[in-house]
């Protein structure tokens, strides 16, 4: 462990359970020997509980619990206390080429023989989740969906996905912050919307021009929530509380980007 000015190595002790009838650790205890006075602290233990987790096909032995316990040279004692659940499974594809790469552009679907479908940039719209996102629960890399309540148009200011399209997207960060003012931060992503039965590229940036023009002429101060550098193309939006449920229905204005863009 590191100390003022040095590292300093410590004897430790500890146990392992296993379970007899399926030879997995099941718990797993670790203590350390007496510490240096320069480290503050008497002694540090860890104590792991571990259990077989089911995770998409298969199952994983997994931590469900961990504490971490300090004894301080004043004998004051600090517990740190951490728990797993609701664990998932994330795939990712890759593709190995040898070919000269191609310039990034959009990948537009084509209908009935028709033009390929491409989603004009800078058009403000409205969105309505159509399933709770729960904090508690929810993770980066969960899905969500979405309809429009605005029809988005093509270059000929036609209809080119009408109010009530499907949008699907994927949760970027679900933040939870439990001292005071507890709050919770959720970053949509939206991915695709379905144009013509097809699903189609599908890019925006969560618009605030609305909400800060109404809260100007009030003269409210208003919190904007900033994206991390991650998190190109997406909104976040933060709430009130570290147990928030963004309900069905919940709307946000949002404003198209390019799919070309990166």
């Amino acid at each position: 462990m590191q100390i003022p000015g040095a590292w300093v190595k410590s004897g430790y002790s500890g146990t392992a359970i296993v379970d007899p009838e399926t030879d997995e650790v099941v718990r797993l205890t670790v203590k350390t020997a007496e510490l240096p006075d320069a480290s503050s602290v008497c002694e540090i233990s860890n104590d792991l509980k571990l259990k077989m987790t089911k995770i998409g096909d298969g199952e994983i032995l997994l931590p469900i619990e961990a504490r971490e316990k300090f004894v301080v040279t004043d004998g004051e004692e600090i517990e740190n206390t951490t728990s797993f659940d609701e664990c998932r499974e994330y795939v990712g594809e890759s593709r190995l080429s040898f070919d000269p790469p191609e310039p990034d552009r959009p990948r537009p679907v084509e209908s009935g023989g028709s033009a390929p479908v491409r989603v004009l940039p800078n058009q403000r719209f409205t969105l309505e989740v159509t399933a709770p996102i729960a904090s508690v629960t929810a993770a980066a890399g969960d899905s969500f969906t979405a309809r429009l309540l605005t029809s988005l148009r093509d270059e000929r200011r036609r209809t080119l996905a009408p109010k009530g399209s499907l949008l699907r997207g994927h949760l970027l960060r679900v933040e939870r912050h439990h001292l005071a003012p507890a709050s919770t931060i959720v970053v949509l992503q939206p991915e695709n919307l379905e144009i013509a039965d097809s699903e189609v590229p599908f890019m925006a940036v969560r618009d605030l021009s609305r909400e800060l023009g109404g809260k100007q002429k009030g003269k409210t101060r208003i919190e904007i929530p900033l994206p991390l550098p991650s998190e190109k193309n997406a909104g976040v939006f933060r709430f009130d509380g570290d147990q928030v449920e963004v309900p069905r229905g919940y709307r946000s204005d949002w404003r198209t980007v390019d799919a070309g863009r990166r």
